[in-house]
């Protein structure tokens, strides 16, 4: 009963930040225009007001449902929250821009001045959405202490945040493999959410997992996304396509220890770390 009170307090928090922030955005288009176009203002605010619930609502659904729908439901609602981050800036910018002008008494169109940051700030959102998409390699050299001869030179991949889900799916999984396959690496590491937590079928999601393949292995650790509640079928997934799952275990791979610590036991006192990692040694 405790977990659903703090649950809905939870919700209760975040619903009422959107809505402020979407009454702000409100209140920013029509300054200085309410004897203006009160149709358009009307329709304004029922979208809004729409847009403010529809990532909570999606949401809340997609953790316990999984249809066609709630997927279209669900990806619309996190595009507008990704959106609605800019535009919050923008329209923080144009109150800023207001009362500068207004101590120094310049004029200032300030409806003119929002179409502008507004529209920077759509630009802006939708560059980072498909920033988002486009999935780049980064290579770091890393020095490791007592690190075994046969080691030296070799190359590991690590992954992480995939977050399959209602958003991202198979598709997106088997591009990232293909590109990680081309590397080549010796080893290879999935640090934790791999899912988002949502009500999907994980071992559909989790079966492009079997085309990843490294001659010292594959390794996984659940991130805190897999642990929001039993983490069994998410674990279940991952094991079922060859991927070994490690949980607060260690392994020597050719004179290499690598140490899996799951989120749920790193966030605990004197335990390794304060996030769930894989640990070289």
């Amino acid at each position: 009963m405790r977990h659903r009170r703090s649950i809905a307090a939870f919700i209760v928090v975040i619903q009422s930040f959107l809505f402020l922030a979407h009454f702000f955005l409100y209140k920013t288009w029509t300054f200085g225009q309410s004897g203006s176009y009160p149709s358009e203002h009307l329709w304004l605010a029922v979208v809004l007001g729409v847009l403010s619930i529809s990532f909570v609502v999606a949401s809340v659904l997609a953790f316990s449902h999984t249809n066609a729908p709630l997927r279209a439901l669900y990806r619309a609602a996190a595009v507008w929250m990704g959106l609605l981050s800019f535009l919050f800036i923008a329209a923080v910018f144009a109150w800023i821009l207001f009362a500068a002008s207004a101590l120094t008494g310049a004029h200032m169109n300030f409806h003119a001045v929002v179409q502008v940051l507004f529209a920077a700030g759509v630009i802006v959102g939708s560059f980072g959405l498909f920033n988002a998409s486009w999935t780049r390699i980064t290579r770091i050299r890393v020095r490791l202490e007592n690190l075994p001869d046969a080691w030296r030179g070799r190359t590991a991949a690590l992954v992480s945040d995939v977050h399959l889900g209602h958003v991202r799916n198979g598709n997106f999984l088997r591009r990232l493999i293909a590109k990680i396959l081309r590397e080549e690496p010796d080893l290879i590491f999935i640090a934790g959410d791999l899912f988002d937590g949502t009500a999907i079928d994980a071992a559909r999601a989790a079966a492009p997992l079997s085309m990843l393949t490294a001659p010292h292995g594959v390794y996984f650790v659940a991130g805190n996304h897999e642990q929001f509640g039993d983490d069994s079928k998410y674990l279940n997934a991952v094991a079922a396509t060859g991927v070994r799952v490690l949980h607060n275990e260690r392994v020597n791979v050719d004179g290499l220890q690598v140490v899996g610590v799951p989120y749920r036991n790193a966030t605990s006192s004197g335990d390794l770390a304060c996030y769930p990692r894989m640990l070289l040694e």
